[in-house]
Order: structure tokens, then C-alpha cells, then sequence
């Protein structure tokens, strides 16, 4: 290297700085290589076109989107990275962004000294842009300032900052010129980034779900086709997987890694939920239970507790007013606790306002976590009385009182309910077992949900016997007595109400003798048996109008009716329905009312007098519409639609009963003019 003193001019290569001296000797640093195609290989990815197609309209130079940040939310493993990493591949490939694209994990959900700070996070960044290691300054405000100064002056770049735990750790990394673009990912919802658009990500659909395991298995071997050969076997590994990306790929491996095991062996394996997280975990570096450890070790002692106790409940979703109970804490902090939990994408909205859910395989992780909770038990006991508390709001015995809001408030739980009672049976709260089953009697007879009402009543009546409890076994003989009768099995369900009779007679409980005495001469007028019907109906009513309770005599007197018309008696019949339509009105009891000018319709209809048969079935069309009893009304269409027929108006009874039938496919009860539903 020369000098020309006068011209202040050094002559050579030079790298960094240029000191005026009059002899120097320069050492220059070797440069640091820019490193700004960092992308990993796109993983196999199915689908998401809807999700690629709003990144892309972003990500493209002349849209019209100001916004610079997508923020990839979702639960853990469903598949954030791929997308992220897949959009970003698609957008360098289209030029979109010539300053290049860098990607740094931020382990944001590792443990706290493995995780990535914003500082150590620049640093990687800057060296990545080509700066030395010394010219990296040691300060974060610093390093700040130098990589949005870089920036700055740079083409247009894509930053990908993957596994994000929280605002803290990526905010420093945002660029402060609009024209950049950054993908982030996180199991939580960052709502508190300013100029930041969310995306949360779904599970996968079944088709979907299974395309990945195609996929997986043909890269592993073109000609491995036992995916596509039992699709029925590779939709119920999908539904098992629920559709988790993760949890696909695990299954997949598990079929590469074993060529001769059949999808159908893997999806009996899965089935058990006892032991499908153990069978999703491919040598330790695939596993979904790893993933979900590392979520459910963030959480603070509150939110975890509240996630652990919230899945012993055994339904599809779980009301905020049960959540609370099972925690044993107050609305307001309940809520508080949900909220925390939606943020990390482990909680879910349910079918309804104020209702939660988990993904399958997240609750079978909570549930295992609860296993271990010495709490568990007490969790269990204050579900139990909480949904108790609920089926009392229904609990009446001929289910003539449940009003419109009352049965819609307990279909809401309908699912969670029939499953706790299974739930108390397995874990030895056999009161509440009976006491549950009998609460809901009313209900499944309201929406005669009658399979679901006979496996119940079995069961408690189980229970019953094994605790001794002659008053719960009574009442659910009659309740199982009445739900086999209304599917026509009449011996089963003679024998069930003459077993109560005998216990009701010990007990000294005579409105519980009378209730029996009801049900059975309702059977024995099914089968053809009226005069023991009447006098079951009669000794039934003397019992009930002794104890002074109306409804039930009211009851007695409505199937007394009945028995006359049937048997030609018809102005004995309508005398007895009109006693029944005033003491109704008189007790407030709109359905038996409206099951009354409905029968006195039946009847009219079979006097002849078809005008007045018709108005009779209008006036409990309107009366059911007001209940909001489904069943009822379309029940009543049929009987209209009988009455048209009778009265020579066919177009107006084929109406009716084409009405009835859409009705009736689309209740979950047992359909008349079909295969029973269990609901």
C-alpha cells in the first residue's frame, strides 16, 4: 500500500475505516457473508388454500394491504410452522421479495433459559444481513436501531420469526419501514401487536387429513398404497387425530416405519383413549404430547388448574356456569381464567355463547393431567351436583309442567348430561347416578330421546340396587316401564311397573303407587286390556285427588278419556276431556291442555264431527308451537292430517303430513315414520 502525503491518498485495498496518517499499516477484518435465503424445506403440506390465499394477497408487492405483520395463531402442532414456512417459499419464488427472506426460531415455548431473547434474536439477524460480530453493539435499544437502519436501505425482505410466546419477544424485531414483510407464529393469540393481522389456524378437515397421510406415506414409498386402499380405515385415523397436522404425521411415520401394519390395526390402537397420546409418538421426535407439555408448562397454577378440572367433564362442551362449579370459583374469575386460555389456543369457543371446548386430543392430555390432581374427586363430586341441580329444574314426574325455556336450557347439556351420568357410574357416585336419571325422566320423555331414557334407566336401576335404594329403584322402573311402552316392547314394560308397585307399597309412597297404577293401565290399553285399564286409571285417581296433587290426577283422568274413546264411549270421553281442559287451565298446565283438545279432536273426528275435530287439533298446534313442544306439534299434524283425510281434504292432509315428516327427521327422538333415533 502507497501514500501521497499530499493528496492525503492511500493506495491499496483497504476494508473498514480509513485513518489519515502518514505511514499506517491497515488490517481489515474478513467479511461476514449476508445470509438471507434461510429458509428451511417446506414440510409436507395439504390444503390451506383459503389461509394462503389472504397471505398472499398481503405478501405481493402491489397489494394494496398496509398491513407489514401476520400473526399465525393456533394450538399447538396444527400446523403454524408449515404454513408460515410454505407462504413464505411461495412468495421468494414469485420475487416478491429481492432483499431476501430470514427465519429465526425464537423457542418461545421451550424452558425460560433456552428461549430466544430479542436481543440474542437481533444479533442473529444482524449477522445475518452480513454485520461483523464486532460491529454488533451489545445494547438491545442499539441493536434496534441498527437493524431498522439496515433495513431501511434494503430491498424489499420477508422476516419469519417462528414460535413467538409473547409481544415482548417480537417486538423489537419488527421493521420499521412499512415496505417489509413478517410472518409470525404462536400458540398464542398476540392481539397486543399494533399493525398486526391475525390468523387463527384450524385443524385439518377429514379429506384433507387424510391427503397427508397419502402424502407422507408416498414420499416414504411411491408404491405404498394402504391409505388409499381402506379409506374407511384412514378417515377414522384422520377423526381420531382430529385433524391435527402433528398428529397426522405421527400416525403417518408409524406407517412408514412399519410396512406391513394395516391402517385399520392403527386405527384400532387409536380408538382407545386411554392410550391414543402414548400410540401418537414416533420415536420421541414426533409425539403430540410432547408439544402439548410445552404450552401447559407456560400456564400460571390457576390457568392450569382450570384447564385439568375443565376436561373431567365428559361432554362435547362445557358451560361457563359448569366450569366455574367444577373449579369451585366465581363467575368473574372463571371467566378471567377462559379468556387466558383462549389467548393460548387451548380453550375453544363451543356450539353457543359462554360454552368452551377442547380439541380430542388436548382434553385427553387435560384429563391425564387431572388424573394426578388430588383434587380430581371433589372435581367430580361438584360437576355431579351442579348438573343435579340443573335436571331438578325437570324433574316431574308425568313431564306435563316443563316449560319451553326449561327444556331448552337442558338440551343446551343434553350430551354432557347423559355422559356424566356414565362418568358417575365408573367412578362409584352411584347416588347421584339415580338421582340423575330420574331428574332427566321428564326431559328424554319430552323429547322422546327413548334409547337414550332405556340405557340410563338401566344403568341406575344397577346403581339403585347395588346402594339400596328402593325409592330410586321404583321411580326408574316406572320411567323405564313408560319408555319401553311408548316403543311398543308392553310385556318388558308390564313387568317393570308391577316390580315398582310392590316397592312403592313399602315405602308407604301412595303418589308413587298411583304414578305406577298410571303407567301400567296406559300399557293396558295398548294391549288391548280396557277394563283393567280403567280400573288402574280410577284407583289412580282416588290416590291422587287423596293426596291433593292435580297434576297427577289430572293425568289419570286424560288416559281415562282416552280409554272410552277408544273403547266407542265418545260422549264420555269428551265429558271427561272437557274436566281435564278446566282443571288444566285451572293449574296452569299447557301441554296436558293442549294433549287434551287434541284428543278431544281424535275424537270428534271419530263422532263425525270433523269441523270441530279440526278446530280442537289447531287449538294444541297452537299451544305446542307456544311450549315449544316439537314432538307434540308434529304429533298433532299427523292427527290433522287424519282428520283431513277423514273429512274427504286430501291435498290438506297430504300438506300435514309431509309437514309431520320433515319434523320428525329432524329431531333427534325416535321418528315414527323411520328408524328410531338414540339422538
Amino acid at each position: 500500500m502507497t501514500e501521497d502525503p499530499v493528496r492525503n491518498l492511500v493506495d491499496g485495498q483497504v476494508v473498514g475505516n480509513i485513518v489519515q496518517a502518514r505511514n499506517a499499516t491497515v488490517i481489515s477484518s474478513q467479511a461476514r457473508p449476508i445470509a438471507v435465503a434461510g429458509l428451511p424445506p417446506p414440510a409436507v403440506f395439504i390444503g390451506r388454500e383459503g389461509e394462503l390465499t389472504r397471505l398472499a394477497s398481503s405478501l405481493e408487492p402491489r397489494s394494496d394491504d398496509t398491513v407489514p405483520a401476520w400473526a399465525i395463531g393456533g394450538l399447538p402442532g396444527v400446523g403454524k410452522t408449515a404454513l408460515a414456512v410454505f407462504a413464505a417459499h411461495r412468495a421468494v419464488a414469485a420475487g416478491w421479495f429481492p432483499g431476501g427472506v430470514v427465519m429465526i426460531d425464537l423457542r418461545g415455548y421451550d424452558q425460560p433459559n433456552q428461549r430466544i431473547t430479542p436481543s440474542t434474536a437481533l444479533g442473529g439477524l444482524l449477522g445475518a444481513l452480513g454485520v461483523a460480530s464486532e460491529h454488533i453493539p451489545p445494547d438491545q435499544a442499539d441493536r434496534v436501531r441498527l437493524w431498522r437502519s439496515l433495513l431501511a436501505d434494503r430491498e424489499r425482505m420477508l422476516v419469519v420469526a417462528d414460535n413467538v410466546s409473547g409481544t415482548d419477544q417480537v417486538i423489537p424485531l419488527l421493521p420499521g419501514d412499512s415496505r417489509h414483510r413478517v410472518l409470525i407464529t404462536s400458540r398464542h393469540r398476540l392481539a397486543g401487536l399494533d399493525h398486526t393481522r391475525l390468523l387463527d389456524l384450524d385443524v385439518l378437515n377429514v379429506p384433507d387429513a387424510v391427503r397427508m397421510l397419502v402424502a407422507v406415506l408416498g414420499i416414504g414409498n411411491p408404491d405404498d398404497t394402504r391409505v388409499a386402499d381402506d379409506k374407511a380405515a384412514s378417515e377414522r385415523v384422520a377423526r381420531l387425530c382430529g385433524g391435527l397436522p402433528l398428529a397426522v404425521r405421527v400416525a403417518a411415520a408409524m406407517l412408514v416405519a412399519d410396512p406391513e401394519r394395516t391402517v385399520a390395526d392403527l386405527a384400532d390402537a387409536l380408538a382407545d383413549e386411554r392410550h391414543r397420546l402414548r400410540e401418537l409418538d414416533y420415536d420421541g421426535n414426533l409425539a403430540v404430547r410432547a408439544a402439548f407439555d410445552l404450552s401447559y408448562a407456560l400456564l400460571d397454577p390457576d390457568q392450569a388448574r382450570l384447564l385439568r378440572l375443565t376436561a373431567l367433564d365428559p361432554g362435547p362442551d362445557v358451560a361457563l356456569d359448569t366450569i366455574t362449579a367444577i373449579t369451585d370459583t366465581n363467575r368473574e374469575t372463571t371467566r378471567r381464567l377462559i379468556r387466558q386460555l383462549r389467548a393460548a389456543h387451548l380453550l375453544q369457543p363451543g356450539r353457543s355463547p359462554d360454552r368452551w371446548r377442547m380439541h380430542d386430543l388436548m382434553r385427553l392430555y387435560a384429563a391425564d393431567k387431572a388424573d394426578a390432581d388430588p383434587e380430581r374427586d371433589q372435581a367430580i363430586e361438584r360437576m355431579l351436583d351442579h348438573y343435579l341441580a340443573e335436571v331438578h329444574a325437570c324433574s316431574d314426574r308425568h313431564g306435563l309442567v316443563l316449560t319451553g325455556a326449561v327444556v331448552q336450557a337442558v338440551d343446551a347439556d343434553r350430551a354432557n348430561l347423559i355422559s356424566a351420568i356414565d362418568l358417575a357410574h365408573r367412578t362409584g357416585h352411584l347416588h347421584h347416578v339415580v338421582q340423575l336419571a330420574n331428574g332427566l325422566a321428564a326431559y328424554l320423555d319430552r323429547r322422546k330421546l327413548l334409547h337414550e331414557w332405556i340405557s340410563i334407566d338401566q344403568t341406575a336401576l344397577t346403581a339403585a340396587r347395588r346402594i339400596d335404594d328402593p325409592a330410586g329403584e321404583a321411580e326408574l322402573l316406572v320411567g323405564l316401564g313408560f319408555a319401553l311402552s311408548q316403543l311398543g316392547r308392553t310385556a318388558t314394560a308390564m313387568k317393570c311397573l308391577r316390580e315398582a308397585l310392590p316397592l312403592f307399597r313399602e315405602l308407604g309412597d301412595r303418589v308413587g303407587f298411583g304414578v305406577a297404577l298410571n303407567r301400567l293401565g296406559a300399557v293396558y290399553r295398548q294391549t288391548d286390556r280396557p277394563r283393567w285399564a280403567v280400573r288402574c286409571h280410577l284407583w289412580a285417581r282416588d290416590l291422587f285427588v287423596e293426596a291433593g296433587v292435580t297434576k297427577s290426577h289430572v293425568s289419570a283422568l286424560h288416559n281415562l278419556a282416552v280409554v272410552h274413546r277408544q273403547q266407542g264411549e265418545f260422549d264420555r270421553a269428551v265429558v271427561l276431556h272437557q274436566e281435564v281442559v278446566a282443571l288444566c287451565r285451572e293449574a296452569d298446565m299447557p301441554l296436558l291442555l293442549g294433549r287434551s283438545f287434541d284428543n278431544i279432536g281424535v275424537t270428534y273426528r271419530e263422532m263425525g264431527r270433523f269441523d270441530d275435530a279440526i278446530e280442537c287439533h289447531n287449538h294444541n298446534l297452537r299451544i305446542a308451537e307456544e311450549q315449544a313442544d316439537t314432538h307434540g306439534y308434529a304429533r298433532t299434524l299427523v292427527n290433522l292430517a287424519v282428520t283431513y283425510r277423514a273429512a274427504g281434504r286430501a291435498d290438506d292432509a297430504a300438506a300435514c303430513q309431509r309437514q309431520a315428516e320433515r319434523i320428525f327427521e329432524a329431531l333427534p327422538g325416535v321418528n315414527p315414520f323411520g328408524p328410531a333415533s338414540t339422538g
